[in-house]
């Protein structure tokens, strides 16, 4: 043979070798050298040299450099014999440091280098795929430990950040507590490295080995871990490399996965760069013992092969061992036996010692015999080499186990009548006696399982083809069907919406049921326009598949009521949910969580409409029966704090800030730390905590704080969720209040900029952020008026044309509008304006009653018709009386608005303007900063009082309240009104 011919043969060994010896330590790698050196001399040189390139030393030399000197053979094999024993105490610690300094003598970094804003502490491991370093922040924005971990030089590095790149959104919105998070990415001297969230815990197998010693704990970690996968294969993210190694127990008993994404981020990037023979063969190493069949033979990747893994570690967490130990050593024997042997039952497996060679054993269950059954029918599906012949999902294997937790059939076997009726005793065995009753009851159980059986069925059948076209639409992210690029989650989406009608026409059970699952999604995103459509298709479905009662339609019913409120429309929500009661409480159990939360959705909707009696009657029945729910002590926590948040809402309906505030403060903690699911649920409330304080007029930690949601709500539910533009909406306000021009109109230019590239149809959520644009550059003279009122006219026509007049919004525009044409000083426009929210607007609401109020005693003081005003302004007051709300900075402003009402109509009349500014200051919140606006106006109108509207103090005065509005003390309008004077 030729010196330059390529033996692919040769060269797949030599791969398989150095896989193989790269995960294994420094003792058992010279062993396995040696066993294949006695073959295959060639093939054993070829690797140790590839082992040599990575800086992997044999065990001789490393016990060698961190021993005394010994040249002779049966020295270095005692040496090596002792470094490989299981130590204990102080020789056990000295053995890890000894370690720990020989991969930093290997490794090119050293301690407090710099990887972006990470500095390096000190090397944690090592491994086949590269080095990991334990890093802290130090660019002083926060503090935080990380893992870094840095990879072999054969990653082609355009690729990988191209890839990283694409997939960072992705692995950004993995917010799970099972899963540590993919933080950053980069390169430090040619060579890649990722930044993992850092979790300080116990390798999985130890922590088993240690702190699980029943098959029933063991079940539970796995739960826990394949809630994690299927929860990111819902984000359509695939781990494909779990494995022990990727797994630690937290101080707290929770499994955390690491490294997710990462498999996928490697495999399009780690192409061959050295001329070494052996990478040509191969690409990324592969942990075999845990690897799928289709992973070995390159076919595609997916859901189906993360069952495959999550089985092969269940498999070796309940036995303890692997499921495949072939007899033979060497990757070829390990290839053959995943791709053409099914392995034992893990019953089986849990009884048997396994080979010496064998270094990852742990001691099987104590309880061993309880694997025998379903859990072997269980593990035995996950572990099918075809993937057709699999769980369906990581999620239904895990219900499978909590099937299997709560003496419950199981999927995974045949439900013949032994079976289930065996289960069905084990369920009941109080309730069975040794009486003829028996025998009527193992019937009764029979009949009603055969009919479970048979609705089971259907539901399997419509979540097969559910699964299975979801298993297609992930399956079609490969950038090569579409156009170069990676379509994002709502792409998905959107063309699984779009699609599903005809695709399922003459299905409509599996129609009835994506449609559902697509508005949810659409809601989950807070894509409220996109999930309104399809909640009311499922809707019209579910009537037409179940008929107007059945329990689907009711649920289907819930949804859109939920989507309308979230959608602004509470008064329609109300008339969705309200006839849709009764019948509900009817079905469900009023202990099931589902009932509280329908319950707590429709205290929701009737605070909305202002029916807050009814709301808070609701509530505080729901509140009084947390504690007999039968709830973990987590859960019962957080529902009484969402409970408390829904009250904290109807106080704002009614203008109770500081009582809504003392309420949700109560719960902050919660709020910020909700339990798995609960994560929108907890920014909500967060959220609203920051808007109440903003109504107060308490700016401390606001803006921060109102950053953070958005970043949180965008990494959680992509750049489109509508929480963002609620939130931009507050930021903005906040910038108003603080008297931030530049802020506030750039805050509002971009919810309106978000408005237009969404192509919201609703005409009035369109105009929201203009108005509020348009406003901001009234009230601090940005932009000439004939500017302002053309771009004002332009859209009121826009409004008439396009938009409902029964919506809320619809009046609300008109009158905002008008406000702002008075404030320029043109009572024609304003008059027009206001003439029209009379006249065409529909809604009734109290806050459209308020707004109206606003408008007019601002034109009547325009007019000079001051006696009228000041009655108008003390119905004003009254509305804030009537509905409690006593203190805010809304309301201290309209106190010092109604004094200067009262100069206006007769200056001598001083009791009274004194009293009204008294109460005014009464109204302002403790906590207004002495910066505010209200104490600049309110030393205004001291001034205009009490020295009169030509002394030097006024003046002065009026000239600091003509700065915070962006004028000279000339520019000011001589009666202030409209923004000038809330």
């Amino acid at each position: 043979m030729r010196a330059d011919t390529f033996d692919a043969v040769f060269w797949k060994s030599v791969h398989d070798a150095f896989d193989q010896a790269l995960e294994m330590d420094a003792t058992e790698r010279d062993a396995y050298l040696a066993q294949i050196a006695a073959k295959d001399a060639r093939c054993a040189d070829e690797t140790r040299k590839l082992l040599h390139q990575t800086g992997v030393k044999p065990a001789a030399v490393e016990v060698a450099v961190n021993a005394t000197p010994a040249n002779d053979a049966a020295s270095v094999s005692a040496a090596a014999a002792a470094a490989a024993a299981e130590e204990k105490g102080f020789d056990h610690l000295l053995h890890r440091a000894l370690h720990a300094e020989r991969m930093r003598e290997r490794s090119a970094r050293y301690r407090g280098e710099m990887c972006g804003p990470w500095k390096l502490e000190q090397i944690i491991g090592t491994g086949g795929m590269g080095e990991v370093w334990l890093a802290m922040r130090a660019d002083g924005l926060y503090e935080g430990r990380v893992a870094v971990k840095f990879l072999h030089t054969d990653v082609d590095l355009m690729r990988f950040e191209a890839r990283f790149t694409q997939e960072r959104a992705l692995l950004a919105r993995l917010h799970h507590p099972g899963i540590a998070r993919l933080l950053d990415a980069g390169k430090k001297f040619g060579t890649p490295y990722l930044v993992i969230e850092y979790v300080d815990g116990t390798p999985l197998l130890d922590y088993v080995a240690k702190s699980a010693p029943t098959v029933a704990k063991r079940v539970e970690l796995i739960r826990s871990i394949g809630g994690a996968v299927a929860y990111a294969h819902s984000q359509l993210v695939v781990h494909r490399d779990i494995k022990p190694s990727n797994i630690f127990v937290t101080l707290s008993g929770e499994p955390k996965l690491l490294d997710f994404g990462v498999a996928g981020l490697l495999d399009s990037a780690l192409l061959p760069t050295t001329e070494s023979p052996a990478t040509k063969v191969s690409g990324r190493g592969l942990t075999l013992e845990y690897a799928a069949p289709e992973q070995i033979t390159g076919e595609p990747t997916g859901v189906a092969t993360d069952v495959y893994c999550l089985g092969a570690l269940a498999f070796h967490m309940l036995s303890g061992q692997r499921a495949h130990l072939p007899t033979q050593p060497g990757r070829a024997a390990l290839e053959y036996a995943i791709l053409h042997l099914d392995p034992l039952r893990v019953s089986d497996a849990a009884r048997l010692t396994p080979p010496s060679s064998f270094t990852g054993a742990i001691a099987p269950p104590i309880d061993a015999l309880a694997l025998r059954g379903d859990i072997d029918a269980i593990i035995a599906r996950a572990l099918r080499r075809n993937p057709l012949e699999r769980y369906a999902t990581v999620a239904d294997m895990v219900a499978d186990l909590r099937r299997w937790s709560e003496h419950r059939p199981i999927s995974a076997r045949h439900l013949d009548w032994v079976y289930r009726t065996w289960l069905w005793v084990q369920r009941n065995k109080l309730a069975v006696g040794l009486s003829a009753s028996l025998f009527v009851a193992l019937t009764a159980g029979l009949a009603t399982s055969l009919v479970q059986y048979k609705n089971a069925s259907d539901e399997a059948n419509r979540a097969s083809k559910t699964v299975a076209y979801m298993g297609e639409l992930l399956s079609s992210v490969d950038p090569d069907l579409n156009a170069g690029k990676v379509p994002t989650v709502t792409d998905l989406l959107d063309r699984a919406a779009r699609e599903t009608p005809e695709r399922f026409a003459d299905d409509a059970a599996t129609q009835v049921e994506l449609t559902r699952l697509f508005a949810v999604t659409y809601r989950s995103l807070n894509r409220d326009a996109a999930a309104l459509p399809l909640a009311k298709r499922a809707l019209q479905l579910a009537a037409a598949q179940h008929g107007a009662r059945g329990l689907p339609t009711l649920r289907a019913g819930r949804l859109l009521a939920e989507i309308q409120y979230w959608s602004n429309d509470f008064q329609v929500a109300v008339t969705t949910l309200a006839p849709i009661m009764p019948q509900l409480a009817a079905t469900l159990s009023p202990t099931s969580l589902e009932m509280i939360e329908t319950q707590q959705s429709y205290a929701s909707m009737l605070c909305a409409v202002y029916r807050a009696d009814e709301a808070e009657k609701i509530l505080a029945d729901l509140s009084a029966r947390v504690g007999t729910l039968g709830l973990s002590a987590e859960l019962q926590q957080w529902t009484a704090a969402d409970l408390d948040a829904g009250r904290a809402r109807c106080y704002g309906r009614v203008a109770n800030w500081p009582a809504a505030l003392l309420l949700l403060r109560k719960h902050a903690t919660t709020y910020a730390n909700p339990p798995i699911g609960k994560t929108k649920q907890g920014l909500l409330h967060q959220g609203y905590t920051v808007s109440v304080q903003n109504i107060l007029g308490d700016p401390t930690g606001v803006e921060t704080a109102l950053v953070s949601l958005m970043e949180r709500w965008r990494a959680l539910a992509g750049n489109d969720s509508e929480r963002i533009d609620e939130l931009l909406s507050d930021l903005g306000l906040y910038h108003q209040h603080r008297m931030d021009a530049d802020a506030a109109e750039k805050t509002y230019r971009i919810a309106a900029d978000r408005m237009l590239a969404r192509d919201i149809k609703e005409t009035t959520e369109q105009l929201r952020p203009k108005l509020d644009l348009l406003e901001v550059r009234t009230i601090f003279n940005r932009a000439p008026v004939d500017d302002i009122l053309r771009e004002l006219d332009a859209m009121i026509k826009v409004l008439l044309r396009d938009a409902s007049p029964d919506l809320a919004r619809f009046r609300q525009n008109l009158l905002r509008a008008s406000i702002i044409a008075v404030s320029l000083e043109r009572l024609d426009i304003a008059e027009r304006y206001m003439e029209l929210a009379r006249t065409l607007g529909q809604d009734k609401a109290p806050a459209s009653l308020i707004r109206e109020l606003q408008a007019q005693s601002y034109l009547l003081r325009a007019r000079g018709d001051h006696v009228a005003a000041v009655t108008v302004f003390e119905k004003r007051i009254a509305s804030f009386e009537q509905r409690g709300e006593k203190v805010s900075l809304r309301r201290a402003l309209l106190g010092l608005s109604y004094g200067y009402e009262l100069w206006l109509r007769d200056p001598n009349d001083k009791q009274r303007i004194l009293e009204a500014m008294r109460e005014a200051v009464a109204a302002a919140p403790p906590s207004l900063p002495q910066d505010n606006r209200f104490f600049v106006q309110f030393n205004w109108l001291q001034t205009l009082v009490s020295l009169g509207e030509q002394s030097p103090e006024h003046r002065l005065a009026r000239a600091a309240v003509a700065k915070l509005f962006g004028r000279n003390e000339s520019e000011l309008p001589r009666v202030l009104n409209g923004f000038f004077l809330i």
